[in-house]
C-alpha cells in the first residue's frame, strides 16, 4: 500500500523575493526560480490556486499550487474554496490576475514573496528581518522540534531523558 505524501515529501520550496510589472493586460511574469518549483508537478504544475488575502489594511494574492492544496486539511480546503479562482501560468511564464481581483489590485509593479509552500503577490516588498525576530522564530521552531521529537519517542516505545 503506497503511503499517502505530505507537504516535505513534495520538495517544493518557494524562496525570496522578486520584483515584476504588470503589462497592460494585467498579466505579469513569474520568477522562473518559482516556475521551476511547480515544473516538478507533471500533470498539474503550472495550476494553482489564487485566494485574494488581507493583511492589516493591504490585500495581497496567494498561490497555492494544487498539489500542495490536495495535502492540506479538508478544513482549509473548504474555507479557501469560496475565496478561490483556478489559474494557470501561460507559454511565456505568465499569469493573469482574475479581473474580479483587478478592483483590489491596481499595481503597476508587484513583488512575488516566496512562503515556502506557496508564494504571495504584493504590492510593496515584505520588511527587513531583524535579528530579533529571527532569533524568536528559531527558539519557537526548536521547542516546537523538541516536542515533537519527544512525541515521537514516546510513541515508539523510548523514554524521555
Amino acid at each position: 500500500m503506497e503511503q499517502e505524501k505530505t507537504l516535505e515529501d513534495l520538495g517544493i520550496s518557494f524562496v525570496g523575493t522578486h520584483e515584476r510589472n504588470f503589462d497592460r493586460q494585467h498579466r505579469v511574469t513569474v520568477p522562473s526560480e518559482f516556475r521551476d518549483q511547480l515544473s516538478q508537478f507533471e500533470n498539474d504544475g503550472l495550476s494553482f490556486y489564487i485566494i485574494p488575502v488581507e493583511r492589516g489594511e493591504k490585500v495581497l494574492i496567494r498561490f497555492y499550487p494544487k498539489a500542495v492544496v490536495e495535502r492540506l486539511s479538508s478544513k482549509f480546503r473548504s474555507a479557501i474554496a469560496p475565496h478561490a479562482f483556478v489559474g494557470t501560468i501561460d507559454n511565456l511564464g505568465r499569469i493573469v490576475v482574475p479581473r474580479s481581483l483587478s478592483g483590489y489590485v491596481k499595481w503597476k509593479m508587484c513583488f512575488f514573496v516566496g512562503r515556502g509552500f506557496y508564494f504571495e503577490l504584493a504590492s510593496e516588498a515584505p520588511e527587513i528581518l531583524s535579528a530579533n525576530k529571527l532569533d524568536r522564530i528559531s527558539a519557537i521552531t526548536n521547542e516546537t522540534s523538541g516536542r515533537t521529537k519527544t512525541a515521537i519517542s514516546h510513541s515508539r516505545g523510548g523514554t524521555k531523558k
